[in-house]
């Protein structure tokens, strides 16, 4: 299977190579991708390159989608308080963080657990995740399911 992959930065490079240990074949856009994955990538894609891969485009976010949506979601979880957060895999639409639900897991937020400490729990469990979804919805064992929107919540763009 021919996957393009989308990540912006340094962080993306895990799941480009979660993909390739997983045997796939990263290529360009113009090879005709079956697939694209996007990880830590902060654009919104236009519907012409979405409908490129075969099977359009898939994304790696760290909350339990529909909650904190957006650039931010592991510092939103921390400053609220969150007993929980998670990887959420989504099928990528023409606005952020929409798509419809491929797989989650769920993680705990520790009391005095670091954002660094979280981020590394949620690389282990989004590259799992990722590469176990991936063979789940290119067969069509997994049909997405809508978000809900009135659980929806956003977080805004914070630095570390």
């Amino acid at each position: 299977m021919k996957i393009v992959f989308l990540g912006t930065s340094k962080f993306s490079k895990i799941y480009r190579d979660a993909i390739v240990r997983a045997g796939y074949e990263i290529v360009k856009m113009e090879d005709s991708p079956d697939l694209g994955v996007i990880a830590y990538y902060g654009k919104i894609l236009p519907k012409k390159i979405l409908d490129i891969p075969k099977m359009g485009f898939i994304n790696v976010h760290y909350s339990l989608l529909p909650r904190w949506r957006g650039p931010s979601p592991i510092q939103a979880a921390i400053l609220a308080g969150d007993l929980k957060t998670g990887v959420t895999i989504s099928k990528v639409a023409p606005k952020a963080d929409v798509g419809g639900i491929i797989a989650q897991e769920e993680a705990s937020i520790l009391k005095n657990e670091t954002y660094f400490e979280i981020e590394r729990k949620l690389d282990d469990i989004g590259q799992a995740l990722l590469v176990k979804s991936i063979p789940e919805w290119t067969s069509g064992k997994i049909i997405p399911w809508k978000q809900d929107e009135s659980s929806a919540t956003y977080s805004k763009l914070i630095k570390c």
